[in-house]
């Protein structure tokens, strides 16, 4: 072998490695899952405005599809429905885990095992205009917001992550969400009510950021290097005092979340 190829097989080798090795990315636990469902009375209900607890398991695919984050969620609020319009404004707080365990055959030294904790509190609302029939609300365009503050083990690990090679990592500890969304709600009588709801979803922040390059002194952004926008559907059926309910949404590029799923249990006070 002549000198010069001997010298180029080791660049080679190393490149092809380096293009081979898995990137990791390592997003806030409630990542595009986080906006909840907020019940709101029907027009036609006697009492307009109330208080409602609700209860919600909630399970999704951490950014990239790698790992589980696995989180249960507790959202208090006020609804208040009027002419053409309701809102609602309210509390949560949160807990849960986030689970990796990747076992790499061909390099062992590529194996990643997480298994990290996190807790946390917010504020949450949500608006929407509508119009009605007798028994049918055609709220046609809605706003949700939601802002949470995560903290725990798995925010100090991800903090620990940031400048690793081929890693992606949020180190922020707040996270904002916006969307929009278009509802229907019937209410056959004065026990039974139910829904569907279809929205978009959007995480705040420059997505596109890299966390681990210097040139990001903000520790800006949320992992993917495509759009944080998701979408899904809330579906709900509600009988007095409760309300069933279960959200399923699905990650807007390749870098964010797989599919989320959520399940709750509301009461109205």
């Amino acid at each position: 072998m002549k000198p010069f190829y001997a010298l180029l097989l080791p660049v080679l080798i190393l490149a092809c490695l380096s293009s081979c090795t898995q990137k990791q990315y390592y997003a806030p636990g409630l990542y595009q899952n986080d906006v909840q469902n907020m019940y709101k009375p029907h027009s036609k209900d006697s009492v307009k405005s109330r208080f409602y607890a609700t209860g919600v398991l909630l399970s999704q695919s951490g950014a990239g599809g790698q790992g589980t984050s696995t989180s249960g969620l507790l959202n208090i609020y006020r609804a208040h429905t009027i002419q053409h319009f309701n809102f609602s404004y309210g509390a949560i707080g949160y807990l849960g885990s986030y689970d990796r365990n990747y076992v790499d055959l061909n390099n062992p030294a590529n194996s990643v095992v997480v298994n990290k904790s996190f807790a946390g509190y917010g504020l949450n609302g949500s608006t929407s205009f509508y119009l009605s029939t007798r028994k049918v609300d055609f709220r046609i365009i809605g706003v949700d917001l939601v802002y949470t503050h995560e903290g725990g083990d798995f925010l100090s690990f991800r903090k620990e992550q940031v400048g690793k090679p081929n890693v992606f990592s949020a180190a922020q500890a707040g996270m904002f969400t916006y969307g929009i969304f278009t509802e229907i709600m019937v209410r056959p009588n004065n026990n039974v009510n139910f829904g569907f709801k279809l929205f978009v979803n959007n995480v705040t922040g420059d997505i596109s950021r890299q966390l681990n390059s210097i040139n990001d002194p903000y520790n800006l952004g949320y992992i993917s290097n495509g759009s944080s926008t998701y979408i899904g559907y809330t579906s709900y059926v509600g009988y007095k005092h409760f309300t069933l309910q279960n959200t399923i949404s699905i990650g807007g590029s390749n870098n964010s979340l797989g599919s989320g799923l959520q399940l709750g249990l509301g009461y109205r006070f």
